[in-house]
């Protein structure tokens, strides 16, 4: 694997996962602030947070790994060029 490949896959790895951390993050801090304060008890908020962090992890990895097989699956959707016949070419009549 060269290098500027495996630099890339790590940067689309790193960014993921920085997106779906800030997601979860983002979703766990809504959920604090939708319930009662009197529903806040330390030890759900924190099993919480872990699991809003774990989800907001795995939705990095498929982001990650959407973009992966969307690199992939690229070069099949690419343009071909025109097929050489053999045929040689006539130039243009200069009239």
């Amino acid at each position: 694997m060269s290098t500027q490949r495996f630099v890339g896959l790590v940067l689309v790895l790193l960014v993921s996962l920085s997106i779906g951390l800030a997601t979860g993050h983002w979703f766990y801090r809504l959920y604090v602030d939708s319930i009662p304060e009197a529903l806040k008890a330390t030890t759900s908020l924190a099993g919480t947070r872990v699991v809003f962090l774990w989800k907001g992890m795995m939705l990095g990895l498929g982001i990650a790994l959407w973009t992966i097989v969307a690199v992939a699956a690229a070069r099949f959707f690419r343009p071909r060029a025109p097929k050489e016949t053999g045929a040689t070419r006539i130039p243009p009549s200069r009239v």
